[in-house]
């Protein structure tokens, strides 16, 4: 049940065009902005609601596109995007998000093995590999060790 003191706000946002709508929802506790890019909607709202719960300002999308929207707009402190196979398409928008964020810590959330990455993406040190399933607590303390981490910076 949300309070009034939550202060919830909802963002809907689309690209023109697009079918898929990104979902942004903050709890001003924090104020640290995480970027969701995650196809599967019962997992992202998962991570979402999650999230959320602990503070973070929240963006979620299935769009890959909606990511340089959100950019313009404002800067996450953090990317998580959850991808199954490490196919081309997939690899090109790890490096669109890398060129886009450069100095953004980006978690991938897959499951398949980090070799399989190309050697620019897995030799970059923003770049982290959580393999599914994750734990939740090994995902809150990942976040939490890299936005600090990133807040000193």
């Amino acid at each position: 049940m949300l309070k009034q003191a939550d202060s919830i706000h909802w963002h809907y946002s689309c690209i023109t065009g697009c079918k898929l709508y990104g979902v942004h929802v903050t709890d001003q506790k924090q104020n640290i902005r995480i970027l969701i890019l995650e196809q599967d909607t019962e997992f992202r709202n998962s991570l979402s609601r999650l999230l959320r719960r602990r503070g973070f300002d929240v963006f979620q999308t299935a769009a890959f596109e909606e990511t340089g929207e959100y950019g313009k707009k404002r800067q996450p402190a953090l990317i998580l995007f959850g991808f199954e196979k490490p196919t081309s398409e997939n690899l090109e928008k790890v490096r669109g998000l890398m060129t886009r964020f450069p100095a953004t810590p980006i978690i991938l959330i897959t499951t398949f093995d980090r070799n399989e990455l190309g050697d620019d993406i897995k030799n970059r040190a923003h770049i982290h590999i959580l393999n599914k399933p994750v734990k939740k607590d090994h995902l809150i303390q990942t976040l939490e060790s890299l936005t600090l981490h990133n807040a000193r910076d």
